[in-house]
């Protein structure tokens, strides 16, 4: 949200204050204290030094002022932004670390900072954010999560559209409970995600690349993962992101609806016109690696799928538009999980079925008995229309589209 200030003029230090409100009514009034430069209070040379602090908010003003005798620390400025001579906006947000202890809870956490440096005159943005540990114990569980930091180098090449790098780190999480009734320790433990994005503009065309590293999650003594995602989004169309950027803000600016669905339907529009917008180009998908160990066995595979587009592309023409399609993928999953999963899919639905009155009341035994001659007869009909082939304990398949045609393990299947 976009809040417009106006102060008066020449007075050394002064303070203002706003409301903002929220789509659920919910308001929160911020107060800012300004000190004018040129020797702004604290921060050296500069334009201007603001500190922000919350002061009120309704409905909850009772508890607001609950926590705040309970947390003195939340009364003090939260964000301290500076203005430079160059135009420059200097920001650092700092909510303080919070120990306290709920009924037979005990908190900790260590707080979070943000730094950021926004240059209108460079059009650039850069920063960095760090949200530090939690940690909570009760009588009967445990949880500690080391937090989460990242930082973004970005720069504006088109209106409302920023390139450049960043980065997100998940660290670990542990959770620890106890059954009450029969003492059983359950530990459920997620070791961390990495998420690294860069992207360019050469002033027409955006290029993307995303890479995902899941370190791994155990649950119920199995350990899932490691997982690596890479993937590349290239040859967008920039000016058609820029326009979408700036119709989807216009959409959320008139729009009086916090309903998901009216605006889903306020947003089909403008997906259609970015979609369109995007076809002019040659838009590429490329899922460089995809890498994912469960304890059952273990997943890869890869895409790419292009487009050949083109200012004459009609999207009123499906068939032409499918001849301008290129796709090729390569995936290998071992049959043991392939199985798991056949096996899980069927029984679920095998228990719907049961639940409706449409199978009859037959114990889950059976019904995971069924499920598993389900799953075996589906997995053989897969091989015996080569659909997938089998490679010693794995399951393969290849497949490419071109020029309206699907070619799978070397043999065309119709689209229809």
């Amino acid at each position: 949200t976009v809040v417009e200030l106006k102060f008066p003029g020449g007075v050394p230090n002064s303070p203002a204050g706003e409301p903002a409100e929220l789509p659920d009514k919910v308001q929160i009034v911020f107060e800012h204290f300004l000190s004018h430069g040129p020797l702004s209070f604290g921060s050296g040379l500069a334009l201007a030094r603001i500190e922000t602090r919350i002061v009120s908010v309704s409905p909850g003003q009772a508890q607001f002022e609950q926590a705040l005798q309970r947390f003195p620390q939340l009364k003090e400025p939260f964000l301290d932004s500076r203005v430079t001579y160059s135009g420059a906006l200097e920001s650092r947000m700092d909510v303080q670390a919070i120990e306290t202890q709920i009924d037979t809870a005990q908190l900790k956490w260590g707080g979070f900072t943000a730094e950021s440096v926004f240059s209108p005159r460079n059009k650039t943005l850069a920063g960095a954010f760090e949200l530090r540990a939690f940690a909570a114990h009760t009588p009967e569980a445990e949880l500690a999560w080391d937090g989460a930091n990242g930082h973004f180098d970005l720069a504006e090449a088109l209106p409302l559209v920023y390139v450049g790098e960043n980065a997100f780190k998940l660290s670990a999480c542990r959770v620890s409970m106890s059954n009450p009734e029969t003492g059983e320790q359950n530990n459920f433990e997620l070791k961390g995600l990495d998420v690294r994005s860069s992207s360019s503009c050469d002033g027409k065309l955006v290029q993307m690349e995303q890479a995902m590293t899941f370190a791994g999650l155990t649950m119920d003594g199995q350990t899932y993962g490691p997982g690596v995602l890479e993937i590349e989004l290239r040859n967008l169309d920039g000016e058609g992101l820029s326009t979408y950027q700036q119709q989807i803000l216009e959409v959320f600016g008139k729009s009086d609806t916090t309903s998901l669905d009216q605006l889903a339907l306020q947003f089909l529009p403008v997906y259609s016109q970015l979609l369109a917008k995007m076809a002019e180009g040659n838009p590429q998908l490329n899922i460089r690696r995809l890498h994912f160990v469960a304890p059952q066995g273990e997943i890869d595979g890869q895409l790419l799928v292009s487009f050949n587009g083109g200012k004459e592309v009609s999207q009123d023409d499906p068939a032409a538009l499918m001849q301008r399609v290129e796709a090729s993928t390569e995936l290998a999953i071992h049959e043991r999980l392939v199985q798991l999963i056949a096996i899980n899919s069927a029984e679920g639905q095998l228990k719907r079925a049961r639940e409706t009155g449409n199978l009859p009341q037959l114990s889950d035994a059976e019904l995971a008995g069924m499920a598993r001659q389900q799953a075996s007869a589906q997995v053989e009909a897969l091989l015996a229309q080569n659909l997938v082939v089998r490679d010693g304990d794995k399951l393969k398949t290849t497949a490419s589209f071109r020029q309206g045609e699907l070619v799978v393990n070397g043999q065309n299947m119709p689209l229809f």
